[in-house]
């Protein structure tokens, strides 16, 4: 016992200094990886990574992955280092394999897999784990409507209690879950909006909003779903992208007898919904640093036309690297709104100008929904003092090209007069 307990101190000092050098040598290569000197970061990052160190293993894997410098993509090799950072204690690692099932990069698509990887991950304190089994729910049971006797996967626990959700005629309720449409039939969720039964108020706690009257921010609430559920655990452990999402995940852009929307009324503000309350919890996150939350704050402020604050906003987000604006309710709003944070930002530019006319919104191709493409102008819809509706094509820099007369009302729309041939706008047929 002596002899072992001597041999084991004898090469203990060895074992801690070579434990330092290689931490040391990952700290060095972090250094240069979070400034994107990848030509100095890959090989101190690799060295430490061929000696087994997890955390540097798993950023070879996003080397690969990402096809950063001076590696090109290769998710073969990607999943090859994912898996040793994996094996040997990396979370992050764990989320991307879980990323790599789900969505079926180099791996077939294998959404059991994706959801252990995630789940093993989301257990450890990984917010992008939580998040993506909160859409990986939400895919699977819709955004707000839960039925645990409809779809065998993701996994509900039957036993877990979440918020009960009143039936406002869509269908049948359960405690705590509601009905949604079995395959094949019709979905009429939408097409109508029926008085809330008396049962409306019987179960507060889905009204218990995550942002009071005070403006102070409530996570410990009861979910209403295992989507929602995820979602509350992302925003708990990262008030930046985690709460974003918990933003995303609540705005949407339907009508008031949603089930979700009431998570974001407070009950002695009955007049307070969740749109207004989505766009505080993205302002939280957007002060908090979340880029993605900046681009959503700048265009709301720019929808409300209040352009310093959105300009500034908009521009913090294109420095931090977002491209584009992705909120819920842009999926669903069909009056479009701007999706690229370099138009909006022109926009406001053009607006700051003092304009005689205020702002409506980026002008869409109305068949498909689509933004017109194009990388030099952009198409804003306008009106005037007297509500009258006109288009504006300006350029990156927010000066005017041209502008069509604003003279149109319901008998007389600018419908009427616009159509996109190629992913060009045409005024009366002609290029605008």
């Amino acid at each position: 016992m002596k002899r072992i307990l001597f041999f084991f101190l004898l090469l203990s000092p060895l074992f801690v200094t070579a434990q330092e050098s290689v931490e040391s040598l990952y700290s060095q290569a972090s250094k240069y990886y979070e400034a994107k000197d990848h030509e100095k970061a890959y090989p101190l990052m690799l060295q430490a990574a061929e000696q087994g160190y997890y955390k540097a293993e798993c950023v070879i894997g996003h080397y690969y992955f990402f096809g950063f410098s001076p590696l090109d993509q290769n998710y073969a090799k990607a999943f090859e280092w994912y898996k040793k950072a994996s094996d040997h204690g990396s979370i992050s690692a764990k989320q991307k394999l879980g990323y790599m099932y789900h969505a079926g990069l180099y791996v077939s698509a294998n959404k059991e897999k994706a959801y252990q990887y995630y789940i093993d991950a989301a257990q450890k304190g990984d917010v992008y784990s939580c998040i993506n089994l909160g859409f990986m729910y939400s895919d699977a049971y819709g955004d707000f409507w839960w039925d645990a006797s409809g779809a065998d996967f993701p996994p509900i626990d039957k036993k877990k209690v979440y918020a009960h959700v009143p039936d406002y005629g869509y269908g049948g309720v359960s405690p705590g879950v509601s009905s949604k449409p079995k395959p094949g039939e019709a979905n009429t969720q939408y097409e109508k909006k029926p008085t809330p039964p008396a049962s409306l108020y019987e179960d507060t706690n889905y009204r218990v909003p995550v942002i009071d009257s005070m403006g102070h921010l409530n996570l410990d609430v009861i979910p209403m779903s295992p989507a929602e559920e995820w979602f509350l655990l992302a925003a708990k452990l990262d008030s930046t992208d985690g709460l974003y999402y918990l933003a995303y995940f609540y705005d949407v852009p339907y009508g008031e007898f949603e089930p979700t929307h009431f998570r974001g009324i407070d009950i002695n503000l009955p007049d307070k919904t969740i749109y207004d309350n989505g766009i505080r919890l993205y302002e939280m996150a957007a002060q908090n640093g979340s880029a993605k939350a900046q681009a959503v704050i700048g265009e709301q402020y720019m929808q409300s036309n209040q352009f310093p604050t959105a300009l500034k906003w908009l521009e913090m987000a294109k420095k931090n690297g977002i491209k584009d604006i992705i909120r819920h309710s842009n999926f669903y709003a069909y009056d479009g709104g701007p999706t690229v944070v370099v138009e909006a930002i022109a926009i406001c530019k053009h607006f700051l100008k003092k304009q005689p006319y205020t702002y409506i919104g980026v002008w869409y191709d109305y068949d498909t929904y689509e933004p017109i493409q194009s990388d030099l102008y952009v198409y804003v819809q306008v009106k005037n003092a007297q509500e009258k509706e006109g288009l504006i094509k300006i350029d990156m820099n927010g000066r005017l090209i041209s502008k069509t007369p604003i003279k149109f009302d319901e008998n007389n729309s600018l419908y009427e007069h616009i159509k996109i041939e190629n992913g060009q706008l045409l005024y009366d047929g002609q290029p605008f």
